[in-house]
């Protein structure tokens, strides 16, 4: 093996500490040495990764990447949720300073030709076979159940009745807030529940948590426990690209002007080891909103010179899916925390440029 062609290889592997396949590389190798076997290609790389100059790649084809640029390369856990580890019994509560929940409804315009649509009442619907109380607590209480039962240490069977029992206590209480003398009559106040049916399971399900919960720990993906910048992938994009120093990706793509912003502060700041915008690396959080679970996007992972690694959400305007974002988030923090491993995890959000600089102050300075 000679050292012309570990050079080579050396000089055609991205700087950036990007991965390069081994089909890709062995082609470009090609270009300059048109009889190099695929033997002597392993031998000479398996030669370089033995000295820790290169990296093994984690495609399944194989790669291979520069180990000298790793110092940049940030890694997370891929957690599907927390889960309570102690403690079978569901409980919801409202909070003090929350208001109770209001359901709202509003009939479409009336029609000349028949005024009834859309209306249901003792004349079409006598028993209101399809608004009953018992069948919009199960239809509730199944959703709420798709979303806990992967994270509840009991059965399946206690989850099912605890939730059907919450929801009905709920369903049957003052906390929510009938807007008219309309809907007050029994039929109409189902019906009006069973439009928003969405909204009460996802209030059931902001305000229930296990009883005697000690702590939060993390459900790891099975096939993917761990994520790193180092596993991305190139991709094209014709956004307007920036390129990185302290990134162990080698361009940020311009979304917004804010992003560009806070990635311009990223980049003169001495207290941060490194950073990356959240653009195909597949770090996601999963939380309910409207009744399903989606999959919420953070947009830097920053770490500090203190060890501490910080997700940086920056968002213009607040809203209550927002919220529900940052709450799931949170939780997520905290389940990686308490499990250990990772370092030192937390969050925030800028709602202004100019917020950002201050964030950076309050969680790099943190010992």
């Amino acid at each position: 093996m000679s050292d012309s062609l570990t050079d080579l290889i050396l000089s055609l592997t991205p700087e950036d500490g990007s991965s390069i396949g081994n089909g890709a590389m062995l082609a470009r190798l090609r270009d300059y040495m048109p009889n190099l076997t695929e033997e002597i290609y392993a031998e000479a790389k398996d030669a370089l990764i033995e000295e820790g100059v290169l990296g093994r790649g984690k495609e399944r084809s194989g790669s291979i990447y520069r180990a000298d640029v790793t110092d940049l390369e940030l890694t997370a856990p891929v957690a599907k949720g927390p889960k309570a580890t102690t403690g079978t019994r569901k409980k919801a509560s409202r909070k003090s300073d929350e208001p109770p929940e209001v359901l709202s409804y509003r009939h479409g315009e009336t029609r000349v030709n028949n005024p009834e649509v859309g209306m249901v009442h003792a004349d079409t619907d006598p028993d209101g076979e399809g608004f009953r109380l018992q069948r919009l607590v199960f239809r509730a209480a199944r959703k709420a159940f798709a979303e806990l039962s992967h994270g509840f240490t009991g059965t399946n069977e206690y989850l099912a009745s605890q939730l059907v029992r919450i929801i009905e206590t709920f369903l049957t209480s003052d906390l929510l807030e009938i807007p008219s003398l309309f809907h007050s009559d029994p039929l109409r106040r189902r019906i009006l529940i069973a439009l928003n049916i969405d909204l009460v399971v996802r209030h059931v399900l902001n305000n229930v948590t296990e009883q005697n919960t000690e702590r939060l720990t993390p459900v790891y993906d099975e096939e993917n426990p761990i994520g790193a910048t180092g596993h991305m992938r190139t991709w094209y994009t014709t956004k307007p690209c920036f390129p990185t120093t302290r990134s162990h990706i080698s361009h940020m793509v311009g979304d917004s002007s804010w992003e560009g912003h806070a990635a311009n502060i990223l980049e003169k700041r001495d207290d941060i080891v490194s950073y990356a915008k959240n653009d195909h690396l597949g770090f996601q959080i999963y939380y309910m909103w409207a009744g399903s679970r989606r999959r919420y996007v953070p947009d830097f992972l920053i770490r500090f010179t203190n060890g501490v690694t910080l997700t940086l959400e920056i968002k213009g305007t607040d809203s209550p899916q927002n919220q529900a974002k940052r709450h799931a988030l949170n939780e997520w923090v905290q389940a990686i925390n308490v499990a250990g491993g990772f370092g030192q995890w937390t969050w925030d959000v800028a709602f202004s440029p100019d917020e950002v600089q201050d964030i950076l102050d309050r969680h790099g300075n943190t010992n």
